[in-house]
């Protein structure tokens, strides 16, 4: 019979708050802090032996990404802000948009039309083609 194992291990999941509002405003800057996020967090995880499961878009997950938050609401007046009890949930932000229902492609000369059916996701603003 084969010993049992217990192994310890810390769940971390990130998120870049606002992130998809960003991108449709600034795609260059936004893009920009991703890699920051990204160039501060990994050198850490690795140091403690950590493992990045996977990324999607501006999350990181190393596991379930059930989390515990809180919100700190900030106003105009930067000592003036509002804390939240602690709550826990699921992000939604590290959830990938509809795939693309009902391409269509026309080639035109040298030029190439895509269109799509319009997806109805409320926080999805564009989609980036290579």
């Amino acid at each position: 019979m084969a010993e049992s194992q217990i192994k310890v291990s810390t769940i971390m999941f990130t998120d870049i708050v606002g992130y998809s509002s960003m991108m449709s405003k600034d795609e260059s800057h936004s893009l920009t802090l991703l890699a920051e996020h990204n160039r501060i967090i990994e050198p850490v995880i690795l140091k403690h032996s950590g493992k990045i499961i996977k990324y999607i878009g501006d999350s990181t997950s190393t596991g379930i990404p059930w989390t515990t938050y809180k919100v700190l609401a900030h106003t105009e007046d930067q000592w003036t802000f509002y804390p939240s009890e602690p709550d826990s949930g699921y992000s939604v932000d590290n959830l990938a948009p509809d795939l693309i229902a009902e391409l269509q492609s026309e080639v035109i000369d040298t030029d190439v039309f895509l269109n799509w059916e319009e997806s109805t996701a409320a926080d999805l603003s564009h989609y980036n083609i290579y």
